[in-house]
């Protein structure tokens, strides 16, 4: 019996569905940090949010995402920075 190995060839390429989900449990976590206050990792999670939804063409994802940027810039008082993420 074969077994195939676990690299990411072997892996099944996700669909379009799934990558909308990822997206938005993406959003979701940098939503539920921001209300926690706890700001480390937003960017990260913005950031391939945003890059998935420009990938996909999907606007809410790129919404969420740009909104989620724009809050850490406004904590950190880089206030033209976070209009420039919501004038995107």
């Amino acid at each position: 019996m074969h077994i195939p190995d676990t690299d990411s060839r072997a892996l099944p390429i996700p669909t379009s569905d799934t990558v909308i989900e990822h997206i938005d449990r993406l959003n979701h976590e940098a939503t539920k940090r921001y209300h926690a206050k706890q700001l480390d990792g937003i960017p990260d999670l913005a950031a391939e949010a945003l890059d998935l939804s420009r990938q996909h063409s999907y606007p809410k994802g790129q919404a969420a995402a740009l909104i989620a940027q724009s809050w850490v810039l406004t904590a950190h008082s880089k206030y033209e920075e976070a209009l420039s993420c919501l004038n995107t």
